[in-house]
């Protein structure tokens, strides 16, 4: 083969492994299209309804979405909570947490957020972004082998959200 057919054989296998890279990530929006994110791979979704402890007459729904890609996990929940259960905190979803390595705020659409940095077992970490946008709090998370919390794939994932206001 000339360097030519070379050169045309590898820059078609390249261009077609980006593409299929591409091909592979899926956008999901929430029901109510108050959200989206892009995960890396296409993701599993259910849903359920959970009633609070403050007021177990309510009805929090609640939607997930998860990918896995190799030993990496993308995932995304969102609670709808109404309105008679009064103020969302950060505080909550974050006490329960055991592992913790470091936790600071971030700004992300304009709300105001918190990051949280666990350990999610020997030689694996959980860095999980959380927002409250109206009535929606929304967890975002990966969890990966320690060291691999701020690859370009996980950034992107993070930053991929939009929030509807």
């Amino acid at each position: 083969m000339s360097f030519g057919s070379w050169y045309r054989l590898l820059l078609g296998a390249f261009v077609a492994l980006a593409l299929l890279g591409s091909a592979q990530a899926e956008t999901v929006t929430a029901n109510d299209g108050k959200f989206t994110v892009q995960f890396p791979a296409p993701a599993k979704y259910t849903t359920f309804n959970q009633s609070p402890r403050a007021d177990p007459s309510s009805i929090v729904v609640i939607s997930e979405w998860e990918a896995k890609v190799g030993d990496k996990i993308w995932f995304v929940s969102s609670a709808v909570y109404p309105p008679r259960l009064g103020n969302l905190t950060y505080d909550n979803a974050v006490s329960d947490l055991k592992g913790i390595i470091r936790q600071s705020t971030f700004r992300h659409a304009g709300l105001q957020g918190r990051e949280v940095v666990s350990s999610a077992g020997e030689g694996w970490v959980r860095r999980a972004r959380y927002l409250i946008a109206d009535r929606h709090f929304l967890r975002l998370s990966y969890t990966g082998r320690t060291g691999s919390e701020h690859d370009a794939d996980v950034d992107r994932f993070f930053n991929s959200l939009k929030v509807r206001r």
